[in-house]
């Protein structure tokens, strides 16, 4: 069970300008027409999966862990204010996300009762936990900084982090190439450590959240952005933006987990039991409602089907699954 317990978020409203309602956006430019996309399978196999049980199987807890959940009326979580389609502050006020629907059906597999604190942008949420002001955050993925002070459960979804260009720019740019030019990213997002390592001659400049960095970007502010492909999809979504573009992926993939205080071993257990216990039918529901197969365009090919992007997510869920079950001692 969820409980929403909110505050105003501290996130302030980025203002965003009107697109031209006759520019499609084109997220894989290099799809070019007649492509054979060999993606679609997994697409196929997750919409194969949609259909949830009414009931959730219970996770098979062993008697400490059933104790501890019986001790612990309460489990707070730090959401973050911004960072759709995971987790963020709707128009209503209430938190929403694919994260925050794992989280319900695991509460309802384990008897964890999810208690949400007020909506923050991540590196806020970061501090808190790393001064032990909540129990656990969502969306994260792990990293040797964060693992210093936060234990994680195996990933649940993982997707790629792309370098994204206004429509109007030049083809063929990759960061590579963009030494002494500006790229916006999200400021404490685990890709930023690895974009300023690898690509140091970039100018980065570090924004509270993608929409901001891409808001920059649409204003030419910056000459590119570093964000997941899931937000990408889900901003231009929400605010009509048919303007920006995919030049390619980074090398970079999100497989986001749940990550909890490192002294509180018992939840990790405890989540990663429920986890285990979400089946196939379940994930593939989810993953349909907050990462859809939709109907859209590449460059130069305004009425085919853009594939690409709904089988694109399944495919790294798919595999994010996989490599988690491989590892030693994980759950099969």
């Amino acid at each position: 069970m969820i409980v929403m317990r909110l505050k105003r978020a501290a996130g302030h409203a980025v203002p965003f300008a009107h697109s031209s309602p006759d520019r499609r956006m084109p997220l894989f430019p290099w799809y070019r027409p007649g492509a054979r996309l060999a993606l679609a399978l997994p697409l196929t196999l997750t919409l194969a999966l949609c259909a949830a049980p009414a009931r959730a199987a219970p996770a098979e807890l062993n008697a400490a862990q059933r104790a501890w959940v019986a001790g612990h009326a309460e489990v707070s979580y730090a959401p973050e204010s911004d960072y759709g389609p995971f987790v963020y502050v709707d128009a209503a006020g209430q938190v929403r996300g694919l994260s925050v629907d794992f989280l319900a059906l695991i509460g309802a597999k384990t008897g964890l009762r999810f208690v949400a604190a007020a909506a923050r942008p991540l590196s806020e949420n970061l501090a808190l936990a790393r001064r032990g002001g909540v129990d656990m955050l969502t969306s994260l993925r792990p990293t040797p900084e964060r693992a210093a002070f936060l234990g994680f459960t195996a990933a649940y979804v993982a997707v790629p982090a792309v370098l994204i260009r206004r429509a109007d720019q030049p083809d063929g740019v990759a960061l590579r190439d963009m030494a002494g030019r500006a790229v916006a990213l999200g400021k404490g997002y685990a890709v930023e450590a690895y974009a300023r390592e690898r690509y140091p001659r970039v100018q980065w400049l570090a924004l509270d959240n993608d929409a901001a960095a891409l808001a920059a970007l649409r204003a030419g502010r910056v000459e590119g952005v570093v964000a997941d492909l899931a937000s990408l999809r889900f901003l231009s979504d929400l605010h009509g933006w048919r303007d920006l573009r995919v030049a390619g992926q980074i090398g970079f993939d999100y497989p986001l987990s749940f990550a909890y205080r490192k002294d509180l071993t018992m939840l990790g257990a405890v989540l990663q039991q429920g986890l285990r216990a979400v089946t196939p039918a379940e994930r593939g529901a989810l993953l349909e409602r907050w990462l859809p197969a939709q109907e859209g365009t590449w460059r130069n090919r305004p009425t085919a089907p853009m594939y690409g992007i709904g089988a694109l997510l399944a495919l790294s869920a798919a595999l994010a699954l996989w490599r988690a079950r491989r590892r030693p001692g994980a759950p099969s």
